[in-house]
């Protein structure tokens, strides 16, 4: 087992890979660690940046799903295939700092099981920023999830196992990592406004999404594991 894992999920990300693998290899210094990206059918192929970079870095390994199956599962695939002792989850946009990545780690080797870093500043436009606080506090109230709690998160081999035996037919990643821990701390951090590209999710996407989510509270809650079979894939390098 090596000490850390890092899981990236991509999808529309071929303008920021490259620099994100730079950054994460600068944070991580001299670190023993894994970079697993995991590209969601993306239709610009940010696999192919993923592709060339684990030909040059052998701590790279990348894989591109055969059909789009949400940002959520391609999580949940990456997360079942990774060997750290701790594994980050992170989005490729570079709105979350790699260079926090370490802070996280320390917080998790002081004893907790996972470690969310709770997002802070005006990083989108208002509405959303508006109606994501609010679904993220309702959230918190019907889980004890931390405040803004979002995709940017370091959890023990442990809890990446049983999140990955438990995920529901619609899995949501961080309601499933607090789940299944046992200690559950946070640290704020500022997170950027994207600068290369958009979100790819739409309103109506957002929407599907929240509804998704409150799916999988509720079936994980009353006991109800239907996940559906690994996505397949398409191609991969050393995974």
């Amino acid at each position: 087992m090596i000490p850390v894992s890092v899981v990236v999920p991509l999808y529309r990300s071929r303008g920021t890979v490259t620099a994100l693998h730079q950054r994460l290899c600068d944070a991580l210094g001299e670190e023993r660690f894994e970079i697993l990206f995991v590209d969601d059918h993306c239709p610009e192929r940010s696999y192919d940046v993923a592709e060339q970079l684990a030909g040059t870095d052998p701590r790279v390994r990348a894989v591109r799903l055969q059909e789009n199956v949400g940002q959520q599962r391609a999580v949940v695939f990456g997360v079942s295939a990774a060997r750290g002792a701790h594994v980050v989850v992170m989005d490729a946009d570079l709105q979350d700092d790699p260079a926090v990545v370490p802070t996280l780690l320390a917080r998790a080797r002081a004893g907790a099981d996972v470690v969310f870093a709770t997002r802070a500043g005006r990083y989108q436009s208002a509405p959303r920023l508006l109606t994501s606080r609010a679904f993220k506090r309702l959230l918190t109230l019907l889980t004890g999830l931390p405040d803004n709690a979002g995709m940017f998160l370091v959890m023990t081999a442990d809890v990446a196992r049983k999140l990955a035996a438990h995920a529901t037919a619609t899995p949501y990643v961080v309601f499933l990592a607090a789940h299944g821990a046992g200690r559950v701390d946070a640290v704020t951090v500022g997170r950027s406004a994207r600068t290369i590209g958009s979100s790819a999710y739409t309103s109506l996407g957002r929407l599907r999404a929240a509804l998704a989510a409150l799916r999988c509270v509720a079936a994980t809650r009353i006991g109800v594991t239907t996940a559906n079979a690994a996505p397949a894939v398409e191609r991969s390098v050393a995974w």
